[in-house]
Protein backbone atom coordinates (compact mmCIF):
# COMPACT_ATOMS: atom_id res chain seq x y z
CA UNK A 1 0.00 0.00 0.00
CA UNK A 2 3.05 2.18 1.01
CA UNK A 3 4.13 1.71 -2.77
CA UNK A 4 0.42 2.83 -4.47
CA UNK A 5 0.21 5.93 -2.34
CA UNK A 6 3.69 7.22 -3.66
CA UNK A 7 2.87 6.59 -7.01
CA UNK A 8 -0.64 7.87 -6.21
CA UNK A 9 1.06 11.39 -4.47
CA UNK A 10 3.89 11.83 -7.59
CA UNK A 11 0.97 11.48 -10.23
CA UNK A 12 -1.19 13.99 -8.25
CA UNK A 13 1.04 16.83 -9.61
CA UNK A 14 2.30 15.87 -13.24
CA UNK A 15 1.54 17.96 -16.57
CA UNK A 16 2.72 18.11 -20.24
CA UNK A 17 0.47 19.74 -22.66
CA UNK A 18 0.83 19.01 -26.44
CA UNK A 19 -0.36 22.14 -27.12
CA UNK A 20 1.03 24.74 -29.53
CA UNK A 21 0.52 27.55 -31.22
CA UNK A 22 2.76 28.75 -34.36
CA UNK A 23 2.89 32.73 -34.74
CA UNK A 24 3.65 34.32 -37.56
CA UNK A 25 6.05 36.79 -38.03
CA UNK A 26 5.00 40.08 -38.76
CA UNK A 27 6.71 43.78 -39.33
CA UNK A 28 3.58 45.81 -38.41
CA UNK A 29 1.95 45.94 -35.10
CA UNK A 30 -2.05 47.22 -34.35
CA UNK A 31 -2.61 48.67 -30.69
CA UNK A 32 -5.33 47.51 -29.09
CA UNK A 33 -5.10 43.54 -30.07
CA UNK A 34 -8.60 43.86 -28.58
CA UNK A 35 -11.97 45.61 -30.03
CA UNK A 36 -14.87 46.94 -27.20
CA UNK A 37 -17.94 47.67 -27.90
CA UNK A 38 -19.23 51.41 -28.52
CA UNK A 39 -15.80 53.44 -30.13
CA UNK A 40 -11.99 52.01 -30.74
CA UNK A 41 -9.23 53.75 -32.18
CA UNK A 42 -6.87 51.11 -33.63
CA UNK A 43 -3.04 52.04 -34.25
CA UNK A 44 -0.95 50.48 -36.83
CA UNK A 45 2.46 50.56 -36.59
CA UNK A 46 5.12 49.73 -39.48
CA UNK A 47 8.94 50.67 -39.43
CA UNK A 48 9.07 50.04 -43.13
CA UNK A 49 6.20 53.00 -43.90
CA UNK A 50 2.48 52.09 -44.50
CA UNK A 51 1.34 52.23 -48.28
CA UNK A 52 -2.27 51.98 -47.78
CA UNK A 53 -4.72 49.68 -45.49
CA UNK A 54 -7.45 47.97 -46.05
CA UNK A 55 -10.12 46.78 -43.28
CA UNK A 56 -12.70 43.74 -43.77
CA UNK A 57 -15.43 44.22 -40.96
CA UNK A 58 -18.18 41.69 -39.49
CA UNK A 59 -21.60 43.23 -39.88
CA UNK A 60 -21.93 44.69 -36.44
CA UNK A 61 -18.71 46.46 -36.77
CA UNK A 62 -18.80 50.01 -38.57
CA UNK A 63 -15.75 51.98 -39.98
CA UNK A 64 -15.92 55.94 -38.42
CA UNK A 65 -12.77 56.91 -39.49
CA UNK A 66 -9.72 55.48 -41.83
CA UNK A 67 -6.79 57.20 -43.41
CA UNK A 68 -7.88 56.74 -46.71
CA UNK A 69 -5.45 57.85 -49.32
CA UNK A 70 -1.60 57.35 -47.13
CA UNK A 71 1.29 59.51 -48.86
CA UNK A 72 4.43 59.99 -47.37
CA UNK A 73 4.75 56.16 -46.31
CA UNK A 74 4.31 57.16 -42.36
CA UNK A 75 5.25 54.57 -40.17
CA UNK A 76 1.67 55.01 -38.37
CA UNK A 77 -1.70 55.22 -38.83
CA UNK A 78 -5.07 55.19 -36.82
CA UNK A 79 -8.44 53.79 -37.74
CA UNK A 80 -12.02 54.05 -35.79
CA UNK A 81 -14.40 51.75 -35.25
CA UNK A 82 -18.02 51.37 -33.90
CA UNK A 83 -18.64 47.49 -32.10
CA UNK A 84 -22.70 47.56 -32.16
CA UNK A 85 -22.66 44.01 -30.50
CA UNK A 86 -21.12 41.75 -28.07
CA UNK A 87 -23.40 39.00 -27.96
CA UNK A 88 -22.10 37.92 -31.68
CA UNK A 89 -19.07 36.69 -32.88
CA UNK A 90 -17.64 40.28 -34.41
CA UNK A 91 -14.02 41.03 -35.47
CA UNK A 92 -12.18 43.17 -38.16
CA UNK A 93 -9.57 42.32 -40.42
CA UNK A 94 -6.49 44.54 -41.17
CA UNK A 95 -4.56 44.12 -44.11
CA UNK A 96 -1.48 46.15 -44.04
CA UNK A 97 0.92 47.07 -47.35
CA UNK A 98 4.33 48.38 -46.76
CA UNK A 99 6.65 50.66 -48.49
CA UNK A 100 9.00 48.08 -49.26
CA UNK A 101 6.38 46.14 -51.28
CA UNK A 102 5.03 43.41 -48.45
CA UNK A 103 1.94 42.85 -46.66
CA UNK A 104 0.45 40.87 -43.88
CA UNK A 105 -2.79 40.49 -42.49
CA UNK A 106 -3.93 40.15 -38.69
CA UNK A 107 -7.44 39.59 -37.47
CA UNK A 108 -8.86 41.63 -34.13
CA UNK A 109 -11.55 40.21 -32.58
CA UNK A 110 -14.51 41.85 -30.35
CA UNK A 111 -14.70 40.89 -26.21
CA UNK A 112 -17.29 37.92 -25.96
CA UNK A 113 -20.33 37.95 -23.87
CA UNK A 114 -22.80 35.91 -23.04
CA UNK A 115 -25.48 37.75 -21.05
CA UNK A 116 -29.45 36.20 -19.85
CA UNK A 117 -31.97 37.50 -17.92
CA UNK A 118 -34.56 35.00 -16.77
CA UNK A 119 -38.44 35.52 -18.08
CA UNK A 120 -40.93 36.03 -15.33
CA UNK A 121 -44.24 36.66 -17.28
CA UNK A 122 -46.52 39.06 -16.06
CA UNK A 123 -45.95 40.73 -12.43
CA UNK A 124 -48.29 41.03 -9.95
CA UNK A 125 -48.82 44.62 -8.71
CA UNK A 126 -47.86 45.97 -5.19
CA UNK A 127 -45.22 42.33 -5.65
CA UNK A 128 -41.47 42.54 -5.39
CA UNK A 129 -40.31 40.57 -8.18
CA UNK A 130 -37.03 39.88 -8.66
CA UNK A 131 -35.09 38.66 -12.43
CA UNK A 132 -32.18 36.19 -12.06
CA UNK A 133 -29.23 37.40 -14.04
CA UNK A 134 -26.15 36.95 -15.39
CA UNK A 135 -23.13 37.95 -17.39
CA UNK A 136 -20.26 35.66 -18.49
CA UNK A 137 -16.68 35.91 -20.65
CA UNK A 138 -14.09 33.56 -21.47
CA UNK A 139 -11.51 36.08 -19.66
CA UNK A 140 -11.28 38.17 -16.61
CA UNK A 141 -12.92 41.28 -16.69
CA UNK A 142 -12.94 44.48 -14.36
CA UNK A 143 -17.11 46.05 -14.01
CA UNK A 144 -17.18 49.42 -12.43
CA UNK A 145 -21.39 49.50 -12.22
CA UNK A 146 -23.99 48.21 -13.29
CA UNK A 147 -27.33 50.86 -14.29
CA UNK A 148 -30.84 50.91 -15.01
CA UNK A 149 -32.61 54.02 -15.62
CA UNK A 150 -36.41 53.93 -15.38
CA UNK A 151 -37.33 54.72 -11.46
CA UNK A 152 -39.10 51.52 -10.76
CA UNK A 153 -36.27 49.16 -11.71
CA UNK A 154 -33.35 48.24 -9.19
CA UNK A 155 -30.50 46.92 -9.50
CA UNK A 156 -28.91 44.23 -6.38
CA UNK A 157 -25.17 42.96 -7.00
CA UNK A 158 -24.48 40.54 -4.34
CA UNK A 159 -20.98 40.25 -5.32
CA UNK A 160 -18.25 41.46 -3.26
CA UNK A 161 -16.43 44.62 -4.17
CA UNK A 162 -12.67 44.80 -5.13
CA UNK A 163 -11.98 47.94 -3.67
CA UNK A 164 -13.82 50.22 -6.08
CA UNK A 165 -14.76 47.55 -8.59
CA UNK A 166 -16.51 43.71 -9.45
CA UNK A 167 -14.47 41.24 -10.94
CA UNK A 168 -15.73 38.97 -13.62
CA UNK A 169 -13.77 35.98 -13.37
CA UNK A 170 -13.31 33.60 -16.43
CA UNK A 171 -15.73 31.28 -17.45
CA UNK A 172 -17.16 31.66 -13.99
CA UNK A 173 -21.35 33.55 -14.38
CA UNK A 174 -21.35 37.01 -12.50
CA UNK A 175 -24.63 37.29 -11.26
CA UNK A 176 -26.86 39.98 -10.81
CA UNK A 177 -30.99 40.84 -10.04
CA UNK A 178 -33.16 43.59 -11.51
CA UNK A 179 -35.85 44.06 -8.97
CA UNK A 180 -39.41 45.84 -9.88
CA UNK A 181 -42.39 46.59 -7.82
CA UNK A 182 -45.43 48.16 -9.62
CA UNK A 183 -47.87 50.17 -8.18
CA UNK A 184 -50.20 50.41 -11.63
CA UNK A 185 -50.91 48.61 -14.56
CA UNK A 186 -47.94 49.06 -17.13
CA UNK A 187 -45.43 47.94 -19.60
CA UNK A 188 -41.55 48.90 -18.50
CA UNK A 189 -39.23 48.74 -21.53
CA UNK A 190 -35.74 49.53 -20.53
CA UNK A 191 -31.80 49.31 -21.07
CA UNK A 192 -29.84 47.93 -18.86
CA UNK A 193 -25.98 49.35 -18.83
CA UNK A 194 -22.91 47.07 -18.00
CA UNK A 195 -19.69 49.41 -17.47
CA UNK A 196 -15.99 47.89 -18.05
CA UNK A 197 -12.81 48.29 -17.92
CA UNK A 198 -10.56 48.12 -20.90
CA UNK A 199 -7.82 45.84 -20.71
CA UNK A 200 -6.12 47.73 -23.50
CA UNK A 201 -7.28 51.60 -23.66
CA UNK A 202 -6.87 53.29 -26.58
CA UNK A 203 -7.91 57.00 -28.46
CA UNK A 204 -8.55 58.49 -25.13
CA UNK A 205 -11.76 55.45 -24.16
CA UNK A 206 -10.47 53.43 -21.44
CA UNK A 207 -14.31 52.22 -20.54
CA UNK A 208 -16.84 50.62 -22.22
CA UNK A 209 -20.44 49.78 -22.01
CA UNK A 210 -22.82 46.83 -22.59
CA UNK A 211 -26.37 47.00 -23.04
CA UNK A 212 -29.45 44.39 -22.45
CA UNK A 213 -33.06 45.78 -23.01
CA UNK A 214 -35.25 44.58 -20.71
CA UNK A 215 -39.23 44.46 -20.75
CA UNK A 216 -41.52 43.97 -17.90
CA UNK A 217 -45.26 43.65 -17.36
CA UNK A 218 -47.93 44.69 -14.76
CA UNK A 219 -51.13 43.20 -14.53
CA UNK A 220 -53.61 43.26 -11.70
CA UNK A 221 -53.72 39.93 -9.29
CA UNK A 222 -57.89 39.43 -10.35
CA UNK A 223 -56.83 39.84 -14.04
CA UNK A 224 -58.90 37.47 -15.44
CA UNK A 225 -56.61 36.99 -18.54
CA UNK A 226 -54.77 33.60 -18.46
CA UNK A 227 -51.36 33.91 -17.08
CA UNK A 228 -48.22 32.40 -18.89
CA UNK A 229 -46.40 30.06 -16.52
CA UNK A 230 -43.19 31.31 -15.18
CA UNK A 231 -40.14 30.09 -17.13
CA UNK A 232 -37.09 30.65 -15.00
CA UNK A 233 -33.88 29.86 -16.96
CA UNK A 234 -31.41 28.58 -13.82
CA UNK A 235 -28.10 30.29 -14.17
CA UNK A 236 -25.32 27.82 -14.70
CA UNK A 237 -23.63 25.71 -12.39
CA UNK A 238 -19.79 25.12 -12.85
CA UNK A 239 -17.54 21.87 -10.83
CA UNK A 240 -15.88 23.98 -8.34
CA UNK A 241 -12.91 21.59 -8.47
CA UNK A 242 -11.06 22.18 -11.88
CA UNK A 243 -8.05 22.78 -10.25
CA UNK A 244 -7.78 18.94 -10.56
CA UNK A 245 -9.06 16.04 -13.19
CA UNK A 246 -9.27 12.93 -10.43
CA UNK A 247 -6.03 12.99 -9.02
CA UNK A 248 -3.68 15.19 -11.45
CA UNK A 249 -4.04 18.68 -11.17
CA UNK A 250 -5.32 20.87 -14.41
CA UNK A 251 -3.19 23.93 -15.26
CA UNK A 252 -6.07 25.94 -13.48
CA UNK A 253 -5.08 27.55 -10.22
CA UNK A 254 -6.65 27.92 -6.96
CA UNK A 255 -9.06 31.12 -6.65
CA UNK A 256 -6.79 33.46 -4.36
CA UNK A 257 -7.95 33.41 -0.89
CA UNK A 258 -9.99 30.08 -1.41
CA UNK A 259 -8.87 27.40 0.68
CA UNK A 260 -10.11 23.31 -0.33
CA UNK A 261 -10.26 20.08 1.82
CA UNK A 262 -10.08 16.67 -0.14
CA UNK A 263 -10.53 13.02 1.43
CA UNK A 264 -9.42 9.86 -1.17
CA UNK A 265 -10.69 6.57 -0.27
CA UNK A 266 -11.24 7.40 3.41
CA UNK A 267 -7.60 7.37 4.30
CA UNK A 268 -6.19 9.98 2.14
CA UNK A 269 -6.70 14.00 3.37
CA UNK A 270 -5.50 16.66 0.91
CA UNK A 271 -5.74 20.72 1.36
CA UNK A 272 -4.93 23.95 -0.28
CA UNK A 273 -5.07 27.22 -0.68
CA UNK A 274 -5.11 30.26 -3.45
CA UNK A 275 -1.44 32.17 -2.06
CA UNK A 276 -2.12 34.87 -4.95
CA UNK A 277 -3.37 35.43 -8.65
CA UNK A 278 -1.55 32.02 -10.57
CA UNK A 279 -0.35 30.62 -7.30
CA UNK A 280 -1.64 27.80 -5.55
CA UNK A 281 0.40 25.61 -2.34
CA UNK A 282 -1.18 21.95 -1.12
CA UNK A 283 -0.46 19.28 1.44
CA UNK A 284 -1.80 16.14 2.75
CA UNK A 285 -0.87 12.67 3.50
CA UNK A 286 -1.54 9.69 5.12
CA UNK A 287 -2.12 7.94 8.70
CA UNK A 288 -2.55 4.50 9.61
CA UNK A 289 -1.79 3.55 12.90
CA UNK A 290 0.50 -0.14 13.99
CA UNK A 291 -1.79 -1.82 15.69
CA UNK A 292 -3.75 -2.18 12.31
CA UNK A 293 -0.56 -1.92 9.69
CA UNK A 294 2.07 1.22 9.98
CA UNK A 295 1.94 4.01 7.78
CA UNK A 296 2.71 7.23 7.04
CA UNK A 297 2.62 9.45 4.49
CA UNK A 298 2.95 13.42 4.45
CA UNK A 299 3.47 15.64 1.06
CA UNK A 300 3.57 19.42 0.56
CA UNK A 301 3.92 21.21 -2.94
CA UNK A 302 3.15 24.39 -4.95
CA UNK A 303 1.92 25.00 -8.64
CA UNK A 304 2.24 28.33 -10.69
CA UNK A 305 -0.20 29.00 -13.68
CA UNK A 306 2.10 30.96 -16.07
CA UNK A 307 -0.09 31.41 -19.08
CA UNK A 308 -3.58 32.09 -19.23
CA UNK A 309 -4.72 32.50 -23.19
CA UNK A 310 -8.35 31.75 -23.67
CA UNK A 311 -8.84 27.94 -23.17
CA UNK A 312 -5.52 27.00 -23.09
CA UNK A 313 -3.45 27.09 -19.63
CA UNK A 314 0.22 25.83 -18.23
CA UNK A 315 1.25 25.80 -14.84
CA UNK A 316 4.71 24.20 -13.35
CA UNK A 317 5.10 23.35 -9.92
CA UNK A 318 6.73 20.73 -7.89
CA UNK A 319 5.94 18.25 -4.78
CA UNK A 320 7.87 16.93 -1.76
CA UNK A 321 6.77 14.01 -0.36
CA UNK A 322 7.99 11.43 2.22
CA UNK A 323 6.23 7.59 3.34
CA UNK A 324 6.99 5.64 5.94
CA UNK A 325 6.38 1.79 6.16
CA UNK A 326 7.66 -1.26 8.32
CA UNK A 327 9.32 -2.35 4.66
CA UNK A 328 10.99 0.96 4.05
CA UNK A 329 11.09 5.14 3.80
CA UNK A 330 10.89 6.97 0.79
CA UNK A 331 11.06 10.65 0.45
CA UNK A 332 10.56 11.84 -3.62
CA UNK A 333 10.68 14.88 -4.81
CA UNK A 334 8.88 15.50 -8.64
CA UNK A 335 9.55 18.59 -10.54
CA UNK A 336 6.15 18.67 -12.67
CA UNK A 337 4.85 20.89 -16.29
CA UNK A 338 0.72 20.63 -16.74
CA UNK A 339 -1.41 22.14 -19.81
CA UNK A 340 -4.76 22.17 -20.10
CA UNK A 341 -6.94 22.62 -22.93
CA UNK A 342 -11.20 23.77 -22.54
CA UNK A 343 -13.07 25.31 -19.76
CA UNK A 344 -14.67 24.41 -16.56
CA UNK A 345 -17.28 22.63 -18.28
CA UNK A 346 -14.96 20.32 -20.51
CA UNK A 347 -11.08 19.95 -20.16
CA UNK A 348 -8.17 18.16 -21.41
CA UNK A 349 -5.40 17.91 -18.97
CA UNK A 350 -1.75 16.59 -20.20
CA UNK A 351 1.00 16.06 -17.80
CA UNK A 352 4.63 15.13 -17.47
CA UNK A 353 6.71 14.88 -13.81
CA UNK A 354 10.03 13.05 -12.95
CA UNK A 355 10.47 11.76 -9.40
CA UNK A 356 13.97 11.74 -7.59
CA UNK A 357 13.13 9.10 -5.23
CA UNK A 358 15.60 7.91 -2.38
CA UNK A 359 14.43 4.06 -0.57
CA UNK A 360 15.95 3.74 2.87
CA UNK A 361 15.28 -0.13 3.84
CA UNK A 362 16.84 -2.30 6.94
CA UNK A 363 19.73 -3.28 4.48
CA UNK A 364 20.44 -0.69 1.85
CA UNK A 365 19.74 2.63 0.51
CA UNK A 366 19.14 2.69 -2.59
CA UNK A 367 18.02 5.91 -5.62
CA UNK A 368 15.08 4.60 -8.13
CA UNK A 369 13.75 7.64 -10.01
CA UNK A 370 10.78 7.67 -12.35
CA UNK A 371 9.36 9.68 -15.14
CA UNK A 372 5.56 9.70 -15.44
CA UNK A 373 3.31 10.75 -18.19
CA UNK A 374 -0.44 11.31 -17.53
CA UNK A 375 -3.38 11.97 -19.39
CA UNK A 376 -6.90 13.23 -18.21
CA UNK A 377 -9.94 14.37 -19.04
CA UNK A 378 -13.34 15.45 -17.85
CA UNK A 379 -17.10 16.32 -19.31
CA UNK A 380 -19.99 17.74 -17.98
CA UNK A 381 -23.51 15.35 -19.06
CA UNK A 382 -26.13 17.37 -17.14
CA UNK A 383 -26.09 19.85 -14.68
CA UNK A 384 -24.44 19.07 -11.22
CA UNK A 385 -22.70 15.99 -12.99
CA UNK A 386 -19.57 15.10 -14.74
CA UNK A 387 -17.66 11.99 -16.04
CA UNK A 388 -13.70 12.01 -15.80
CA UNK A 389 -11.24 9.46 -16.54
CA UNK A 390 -7.56 9.67 -16.79
CA UNK A 391 -4.69 7.28 -17.20
CA UNK A 392 -0.61 7.09 -16.43
CA UNK A 393 2.16 5.67 -17.69
CA UNK A 394 5.17 5.25 -14.52
CA UNK A 395 8.37 3.96 -15.49
CA UNK A 396 9.93 0.87 -14.12
CA UNK A 397 6.38 0.26 -11.82
CA UNK A 398 5.18 -2.15 -13.64
CA UNK A 399 1.64 -0.83 -13.68
CA UNK A 400 -0.70 1.34 -16.14
CA UNK A 401 -3.32 2.44 -14.25
CA UNK A 402 -6.54 4.24 -15.62
CA UNK A 403 -9.24 5.76 -13.43
CA UNK A 404 -13.02 6.26 -14.57
CA UNK A 405 -15.57 8.40 -12.15
CA UNK A 406 -18.66 9.98 -11.92
CA UNK A 407 -18.92 13.06 -10.18
CA UNK A 408 -21.85 14.96 -8.91
CA UNK A 409 -20.84 18.94 -7.59
CA UNK A 410 -22.82 21.40 -5.92
CA UNK A 411 -21.44 25.61 -5.72
CA UNK A 412 -18.54 24.48 -3.21
CA UNK A 413 -18.72 20.73 -3.09
CA UNK A 414 -17.96 17.62 -5.35
CA UNK A 415 -17.96 13.79 -4.96
CA UNK A 416 -16.28 11.35 -6.76
CA UNK A 417 -17.24 7.26 -7.42
CA UNK A 418 -15.42 5.20 -10.17
CA UNK A 419 -13.18 2.50 -10.15
CA UNK A 420 -9.63 2.28 -10.68
CA UNK A 421 -7.59 -0.15 -13.43
CA UNK A 422 -4.59 -2.20 -13.98
CA UNK A 423 -4.21 -2.09 -17.75
CA UNK A 424 -1.10 -3.86 -17.45
CA UNK A 425 -1.24 -7.34 -19.25
CA UNK A 426 -0.78 -10.56 -16.21
CA UNK A 427 -0.19 -8.28 -13.40
CA UNK A 428 -2.61 -5.91 -10.21
CA UNK A 429 -2.17 -3.55 -8.01
CA UNK A 430 -0.11 -5.06 -5.06
CA UNK A 431 -0.42 -3.51 -2.01
CA UNK A 432 -1.31 -4.05 1.99
CA UNK A 433 -4.97 -3.39 2.89
CA UNK A 434 -4.51 -0.51 5.58
CA UNK A 435 -7.77 -2.33 7.51
CA UNK A 436 -6.73 -6.19 7.90
CA UNK A 437 -2.89 -6.16 6.88
CA UNK A 438 -2.91 -8.49 4.32
CA UNK A 439 -1.62 -8.70 0.54
CA UNK A 440 -4.07 -8.11 -1.55
CA UNK A 441 -3.70 -8.07 -5.52
CA UNK A 442 -6.67 -5.86 -7.66
CA UNK A 443 -6.77 -5.52 -10.97
CA UNK A 444 -9.68 -3.02 -9.98
CA UNK A 445 -10.19 -1.05 -7.15
CA UNK A 446 -12.76 0.99 -5.99
CA UNK A 447 -12.74 5.22 -6.56
CA UNK A 448 -13.87 7.12 -3.87
CA UNK A 449 -13.12 10.93 -3.57
CA UNK A 450 -14.93 14.27 -1.46
CA UNK A 451 -13.88 17.76 -1.91
CA UNK A 452 -15.12 20.59 -0.42
CA UNK A 453 -14.05 24.40 -1.07
CA UNK A 454 -14.16 27.66 1.41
Amino acid sequence: MSNLFANLLIVLVLGLPFVHRAISAQSHTIYPKTIYSGENVLIIHSSKGIERVTLSPTSNVLLTSWPGLISGCPDSVQVGLRVNSITTDEAVIVTVYECDGSFSSQTILAEDWTIRHEYTGYVEIGRDTCLECFVESTSQRVLDSIVVAHPSLGVVIDERRYRDHYRVRSGVPFRYRICYQPEKEESVTDTVYLHFQRDEPNGGYDAYVIRKPITLQAKLPTDTLPKRPLKPELPPLYDPTTFRNIVIPTAESLEKGKYFYGNYVVVGNIAGYGLAEGVSLFGGGVFVPELIDRLYVGTFGGKYEFLHADNLRFAVGGLYAFSSSEDSDISTFAPYLVGSYGDRRDRVTMALGYGLKQHVTSLKTFNRNALTLALGGNTTIARGWKLAAEGYIIESSGITPLFVTARHFTENFAFDFGLGFDLTKGSGILFKDAFSGEIIKLSMAPILSAMWIF
